[in-house]
Protein backbone atom coordinates (compact mmCIF):
# COMPACT_ATOMS: atom_id res chain seq x y z
CA UNK A 1 0.00 0.00 0.00
CA UNK A 2 2.70 2.62 0.75
CA UNK A 3 4.27 1.61 -2.46
CA UNK A 4 0.99 2.72 -4.27
CA UNK A 5 0.90 5.77 -2.14
CA UNK A 6 4.41 6.58 -2.93
CA UNK A 7 3.48 5.99 -6.78
CA UNK A 8 0.57 8.50 -7.40
CA UNK A 9 2.08 10.75 -5.44
CA UNK A 10 5.38 10.98 -7.88
CA UNK A 11 2.64 11.05 -10.64
CA UNK A 12 0.47 14.13 -9.02
CA UNK A 13 4.12 15.58 -8.93
CA UNK A 14 5.39 15.18 -12.45
CA UNK A 15 2.37 16.32 -13.70
CA UNK A 16 1.75 19.57 -11.54
CA UNK A 17 5.48 20.22 -12.74
CA UNK A 18 4.75 19.69 -16.50
CA UNK A 19 0.68 21.74 -15.97
CA UNK A 20 3.05 24.55 -14.35
CA UNK A 21 5.18 24.89 -17.63
CA UNK A 22 3.42 26.77 -20.35
CA UNK A 23 3.65 30.47 -19.65
CA UNK A 24 0.04 31.44 -20.94
CA UNK A 25 -3.26 30.76 -19.08
CA UNK A 26 -4.77 27.93 -21.05
CA UNK A 27 -7.84 27.55 -23.34
CA UNK A 28 -11.68 28.44 -22.36
CA UNK A 29 -13.27 26.32 -23.84
CA UNK A 30 -17.58 26.09 -23.94
CA UNK A 31 -19.36 22.62 -25.17
CA UNK A 32 -23.08 23.49 -25.64
CA UNK A 33 -24.76 20.61 -24.52
CA UNK A 34 -28.26 21.83 -22.80
CA UNK A 35 -31.66 22.82 -25.10
CA UNK A 36 -33.46 25.30 -23.09
CA UNK A 37 -35.83 26.86 -25.47
CA UNK A 38 -37.54 26.11 -28.86
CA UNK A 39 -39.48 22.81 -30.04
CA UNK A 40 -36.98 19.98 -29.62
CA UNK A 41 -33.26 19.40 -28.92
CA UNK A 42 -30.73 18.96 -31.56
CA UNK A 43 -30.35 14.62 -32.68
CA UNK A 44 -27.79 12.70 -31.15
CA UNK A 45 -25.08 13.27 -28.26
CA UNK A 46 -24.29 16.02 -27.04
CA UNK A 47 -22.13 18.39 -26.95
CA UNK A 48 -23.77 20.11 -30.24
CA UNK A 49 -21.41 22.94 -30.74
CA UNK A 50 -18.09 23.56 -29.52
CA UNK A 51 -16.19 27.16 -29.08
CA UNK A 52 -12.39 27.20 -27.68
CA UNK A 53 -11.02 31.11 -26.77
CA UNK A 54 -6.90 30.86 -26.74
CA UNK A 55 -4.67 33.44 -25.93
CA UNK A 56 -2.10 34.42 -28.86
CA UNK A 57 0.15 36.79 -29.44
CA UNK A 58 -1.47 40.18 -30.41
CA UNK A 59 -5.28 38.55 -29.17
CA UNK A 60 -7.34 35.82 -29.00
CA UNK A 61 -8.57 33.42 -30.88
CA UNK A 62 -11.88 32.04 -31.17
CA UNK A 63 -12.40 28.51 -32.61
CA UNK A 64 -16.07 27.55 -33.58
CA UNK A 65 -16.71 24.16 -33.80
CA UNK A 66 -20.52 22.07 -35.28
CA UNK A 67 -20.71 18.80 -33.60
CA UNK A 68 -24.31 18.65 -35.03
CA UNK A 69 -25.60 14.72 -36.26
CA UNK A 70 -28.03 15.40 -38.09
CA UNK A 71 -27.43 16.77 -42.17
CA UNK A 72 -30.93 18.95 -41.80
CA UNK A 73 -29.25 20.64 -38.29
CA UNK A 74 -27.63 24.12 -39.20
CA UNK A 75 -26.23 27.25 -36.71
CA UNK A 76 -28.12 30.33 -37.71
CA UNK A 77 -26.90 32.40 -34.37
CA UNK A 78 -24.11 31.95 -31.75
CA UNK A 79 -23.87 34.23 -28.90
CA UNK A 80 -21.21 34.86 -26.27
CA UNK A 81 -20.19 37.67 -23.40
CA UNK A 82 -17.28 40.06 -22.79
CA UNK A 83 -15.96 41.16 -19.47
CA UNK A 84 -18.68 43.94 -17.97
CA UNK A 85 -15.02 45.55 -17.56
CA UNK A 86 -14.40 45.64 -21.07
CA UNK A 87 -16.04 47.22 -24.00
CA UNK A 88 -17.62 44.67 -26.45
CA UNK A 89 -17.18 47.66 -29.44
CA UNK A 90 -13.47 48.02 -28.81
CA UNK A 91 -13.29 44.49 -30.29
CA UNK A 92 -12.03 43.69 -33.59
CA UNK A 93 -12.77 40.40 -35.25
CA UNK A 94 -11.14 39.35 -37.98
CA UNK A 95 -11.12 36.21 -40.15
CA UNK A 96 -8.10 33.77 -39.58
CA UNK A 97 -9.33 30.16 -40.94
CA UNK A 98 -11.76 27.31 -41.57
CA UNK A 99 -15.32 28.38 -42.46
CA UNK A 100 -18.30 28.90 -43.30
CA UNK A 101 -17.69 33.03 -42.59
CA UNK A 102 -20.07 34.73 -40.49
CA UNK A 103 -23.04 37.07 -42.41
CA UNK A 104 -22.57 39.51 -39.37
CA UNK A 105 -21.02 39.72 -36.28
CA UNK A 106 -22.53 42.15 -33.79
CA UNK A 107 -21.96 43.85 -30.97
CA UNK A 108 -23.07 45.60 -27.98
CA UNK A 109 -23.26 45.23 -24.19
CA UNK A 110 -25.96 43.20 -22.90
CA UNK A 111 -27.55 44.07 -26.73
CA UNK A 112 -28.45 40.40 -27.95
CA UNK A 113 -31.16 38.00 -26.08
CA UNK A 114 -30.76 34.41 -26.85
CA UNK A 115 -34.67 33.39 -26.99
CA UNK A 116 -35.77 32.68 -23.39
CA UNK A 117 -31.96 33.31 -21.95
CA UNK A 118 -30.27 36.46 -20.85
CA UNK A 119 -28.59 38.83 -22.98
CA UNK A 120 -25.01 38.68 -24.32
CA UNK A 121 -22.56 41.47 -26.00
CA UNK A 122 -21.59 39.14 -29.03
CA UNK A 123 -23.39 37.58 -31.51
CA UNK A 124 -22.40 35.60 -34.84
CA UNK A 125 -25.03 35.17 -37.44
CA UNK A 126 -24.86 32.64 -40.31
CA UNK A 127 -26.57 32.10 -43.19
CA UNK A 128 -29.77 29.81 -43.29
CA UNK A 129 -28.71 28.30 -46.71
CA UNK A 130 -25.81 27.87 -49.04
CA UNK A 131 -22.21 27.61 -48.80
CA UNK A 132 -21.68 29.52 -45.38
CA UNK A 133 -24.26 27.26 -43.87
CA UNK A 134 -22.68 26.46 -40.54
CA UNK A 135 -23.56 22.49 -40.12
CA UNK A 136 -21.80 19.10 -40.23
CA UNK A 137 -18.37 18.97 -39.02
CA UNK A 138 -17.45 22.67 -40.25
CA UNK A 139 -14.88 24.82 -38.18
CA UNK A 140 -14.11 28.49 -38.75
CA UNK A 141 -11.37 30.24 -36.59
CA UNK A 142 -11.83 34.60 -35.97
CA UNK A 143 -9.21 36.28 -34.08
CA UNK A 144 -10.35 39.28 -31.58
CA UNK A 145 -7.91 42.04 -31.01
CA UNK A 146 -8.91 45.41 -28.70
CA UNK A 147 -7.01 47.97 -27.62
CA UNK A 148 -7.92 46.71 -23.79
CA UNK A 149 -6.28 44.10 -22.44
CA UNK A 150 -8.02 41.51 -23.58
CA UNK A 151 -7.44 36.99 -23.06
CA UNK A 152 -9.43 34.02 -22.93
CA UNK A 153 -10.49 34.47 -20.04
CA UNK A 154 -12.25 37.96 -20.90
CA UNK A 155 -14.75 35.89 -22.61
CA UNK A 156 -15.69 33.46 -19.78
CA UNK A 157 -18.65 35.59 -18.17
CA UNK A 158 -22.82 34.87 -18.49
CA UNK A 159 -25.25 36.54 -19.89
CA UNK A 160 -27.00 38.74 -18.13
CA UNK A 161 -30.34 37.36 -16.69
CA UNK A 162 -33.00 38.70 -19.18
CA UNK A 163 -35.53 35.78 -19.81
CA UNK A 164 -36.34 33.63 -16.93
CA UNK A 165 -34.87 30.55 -18.66
CA UNK A 166 -31.02 30.74 -16.67
CA UNK A 167 -27.64 32.43 -17.72
CA UNK A 168 -24.65 30.96 -19.87
CA UNK A 169 -21.44 31.71 -20.95
CA UNK A 170 -22.62 30.63 -24.64
CA UNK A 171 -25.86 30.16 -26.48
CA UNK A 172 -27.02 29.09 -30.25
CA UNK A 173 -30.02 28.63 -32.15
CA UNK A 174 -29.82 25.57 -33.85
CA UNK A 175 -32.54 25.23 -36.60
CA UNK A 176 -33.28 22.23 -39.51
CA UNK A 177 -34.12 20.16 -36.49
CA UNK A 178 -35.92 16.96 -37.75
CA UNK A 179 -36.17 19.34 -40.57
CA UNK A 180 -38.76 21.90 -39.64
CA UNK A 181 -37.91 22.46 -35.68
CA UNK A 182 -35.52 24.56 -33.96
CA UNK A 183 -33.81 24.59 -30.49
CA UNK A 184 -32.17 26.74 -28.54
CA UNK A 185 -28.61 25.14 -27.28
CA UNK A 186 -26.27 26.70 -24.33
CA UNK A 187 -23.86 25.88 -21.50
CA UNK A 188 -23.46 27.40 -18.04
CA UNK A 189 -19.93 25.43 -17.31
CA UNK A 190 -16.49 26.17 -18.54
CA UNK A 191 -14.80 22.82 -19.83
CA UNK A 192 -11.78 22.09 -17.15
CA UNK A 193 -8.24 21.80 -18.57
CA UNK A 194 -6.51 18.74 -18.71
CA UNK A 195 -4.37 19.98 -15.77
CA UNK A 196 -6.95 20.74 -13.79
CA UNK A 197 -8.72 17.55 -14.06
CA UNK A 198 -5.60 15.31 -13.75
CA UNK A 199 -4.76 17.37 -10.65
CA UNK A 200 -8.46 15.94 -9.40
CA UNK A 201 -8.09 12.81 -10.49
CA UNK A 202 -4.56 12.26 -8.52
CA UNK A 203 -6.61 14.07 -5.15
CA UNK A 204 -9.03 11.51 -5.18
CA UNK A 205 -6.52 8.83 -6.11
CA UNK A 206 -4.49 9.84 -2.76
CA UNK A 207 -7.70 9.97 -0.71
CA UNK A 208 -8.97 6.62 -1.81
CA UNK A 209 -5.45 5.26 -0.58
CA UNK A 210 -5.88 6.80 2.90
CA UNK A 211 -9.47 5.78 3.17
CA UNK A 212 -8.42 2.02 2.44
CA UNK A 213 -5.52 2.27 4.78
CA UNK A 214 -7.99 3.55 7.63
CA UNK A 215 -10.27 0.48 7.30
Amino acid sequence: MKNIQAILILVCLCGISTWAVPAQAGPIIFELSYEFSGATQPNGTPPWLRATFTDVPGGVSLKMESLLQSSSEFVSNWYFNLDPMLNPLSLTINYLSGGPLASSISRGVNAFQADGDGLFDIRFTFSNAGPNRFNGTDSVTYMITSPQTIAASSFAFSSVEGGGAGTYYSAAHVQGINDNDSGWVGTDKIVPEPGTAGLLLCTLGLIAVRRRRAC
